[in-house]
């Protein structure tokens, strides 16, 4: 059995090393007058974005109570939104 609190804080952790990466890098990028970048430059930046913003999120499910095994169907792309939903839900409670 692993510690989901400990796990919870590891993605956190990570999470937010990542977001803070991608804000050093937002400083850096290139854009038109829309705010969109122009280069392919911005790759790097919107990976950590979305990669930060699934740790956190997955953070935020575990020290909710969700299990470890929910994440990983998470991570297999094949749940609905609305079960995404029910799960985000226990978080709020």
């Amino acid at each position: 059995m692993h510690d989901s609190i400990y796990m919870a804080s590891t993605y956190r952790l990570t999470g937010v090393n990542f977001w803070e990466s991608a804000k050093h890098l937002s400083e850096k990028l290139e854009v038109d007058d829309r705010g969109v970048p122009t280069k392919l430059t911005a790759l790097p930046f919107y990976f950590l974005v979305s990669h930060a913003t699934e740790l956190l999120l997955k953070s935020a499910l575990l020290k909710g109570g969700s299990l470890e095994q929910e994440l990983r169907r998470l991570a297999t792309c094949t749940i609905s939104i609305s079960s995404l939903r029910r799960s985000w839900q226990k978080v709020l409670r």
